[in-house]
C-alpha cells in the first residue's frame, strides 16, 4: 500500500511543508538509509552533494552541508537525535544568492503493528528579502518547488528501502 500526503501552507515564519509517507519496511531500516549523509543523493531530489561536517557518531550538535542544484547550499545542524523516531534541524548558514533564508525541519518515524512505517517530513522555509519579497519568494518559487521535490524524494526513498527491505529478506530466506 503506498500512501503519500502532502501539503503547503503559509506561516509567519515562512512556507511549511509537510510529506507523509508510508514506507513497507521497518524504522530502523528506514532510518539508517534517511539518515546516512553519503546515501543521500541517492534519495533526495532536492540535493547534488551532501556533507558530514562533523566526526562521527552523528548525533545532537552534528552539521551537515546541503548542496541544492538550484539553490546553492545550506549548512544544518541536528536539534534533535532520537534514532529510530526523530531528527530535527536548523540552518545555520547559507551560500551567497541563496533565496533561502533559513530553514528548520524534522523527520518523524513511527512504526506500525504490520511492520511499516509512516515518515513524516516538515520543512519551514523562508526566502530572504524581508517581509514582502520573501513572502511572494515563498509562495512562489521556493514553496511549490520544494514541494513538488520532497514528494519526488520521499517517492524515491520508499521505493530504494523497501527494494532494501525485500533483498534482506530474500537473503535471509537463502542462509537459512
Amino acid at each position: 500500500m503506498t500512501t503519500q500526503i502532502s501539503k503547503m501552507l503559509q506561516t509567519a515564519q515562512g512556507v511549511r511543508i509537510e510529506c507523509e509517507t508510508r514506507i513497507q519496511a521497518p524504522a530502523q531500516l528506514v532510518w539508517d538509509v534517511l539518515q546516512e549523509p553519503s546515501r543521500r543523493i541517492e534519495w533526495d531530489a532536492r540535493l547534488t552533494d551532501c556533507t558530514l561536517l562533523t566526526a562521527r557518531p552523528i548525533a545532537r550538535g552534528a552539521r551537515i552541508r546541503t548542496n541544492y542544484a538550484m539553490l546553492g547550499w545550506v549548512e544544518i545542524e541536528y536539534t534533535s537525535w532520537q534514532p529510530a523516531v526523530r531528527s530535527a534541524v536548523k540552518s545555520v548558514a547559507t551560500s551567497r544568492l541563496n533565496v533561502i533564508e533559513s530553514l528548520v525541519a524534522s523527520w518523524n518515524l513511527t512504526a506500525s503493528d504490520d511492520g511499516a512505517t509512516l515518515w513524516k517530513t516538515q520543512i519551514v522555509l523562508k526566502g530572504v528579502g524581508g517581509r514582502r519579497l520573501g513572502s511572494l519568494l515563498e509562495r512562489a518559487l521556493i514553496g511549490p518547488l520544494m514541494v513538488w521535490l520532497t514528494k519526488k524524494s520521499a517517492r524515491t526513498l520508499q521505493a530504494l528501502v523497501e527494494r532494501e527491505y525485500r533483498e534482506l529478506g530474500q537473503a535471509a530466506t537463502v542462509a537459512a
